[in-house]
């Protein structure tokens, strides 16, 4: 069975098994893949993670680095970086909700105190840290059960919140 993916000027790319947008952009060409920094997906207005499959009949328009929404899929990879940073300072602190702005990002915490200005030195140095280690992002898909099983184990009770409020069948 032929998956096909529907590119922006309606051309197909045939795969064997569901591709990644990254994937996709792979098989274009290794430069676009490198630029690559999202997708969005039959017309919707949302960035997905370039690492999410695609089923066939996808018509996916690749995020590049020239687009004006790979500054909303850095945006976010910011936060997530913010969130690790502050977790790797402080364990006990517990994330919230973190979603990109016009302006920018952010993070809320349930913390005991509010973070000063060397807590913020602190944290912005540790994010440099992070970035420098050139981690790989993964994504990840989970049924919510299991995602919520995951959280409860590392008592991240406002994420099981979120799933709840989500209420779909899978997260992620």
């Amino acid at each position: 069975m032929s998956i096909e993916i529907i590119l922006p000027d309606n051309s197909v790319k045939k795969f064997d098994q569901e591709p990644s947008a990254l994937e996709v952009a792979q098989s274009i060409s290794p430069g676009l893949a490198k630029v690559t920094f999202g997708a969005q997906i039959n017309g919707e207005k949302e960035i997905v993670d370039l690492r999410q499959k695609l089923p066939s009949g996808t018509q996916l328009k690749l995020i590049t680095n020239r687009d004006p929404e790979a500054l909303e899929v850095v945006r976010h990879s910011c936060a997530h970086i913010l969130a690790q940073a502050v977790q790797e300072i402080w364990p006990e602190i517990k994330v919230t909700i973190g979603p990109v702005i016009e302006s920018g990002f952010y993070y809320d915490f349930e913390a005991d105190k509010p973070f000063s200005v060397e807590d913020l030195e602190k944290i912005e140095a540790k994010m440099s840290e992070i970035i420098k280690k050139k981690l790989p992002i993964e994504y990840k898909e989970l049924p919510s059960e299991q995602a919520k099983q995951e959280f409860e184990k590392l008592g991240e009770t406002y994420k099981l919140e979120l799933i709840d409020d989500i209420g779909e069948a899978t997260v992620g």
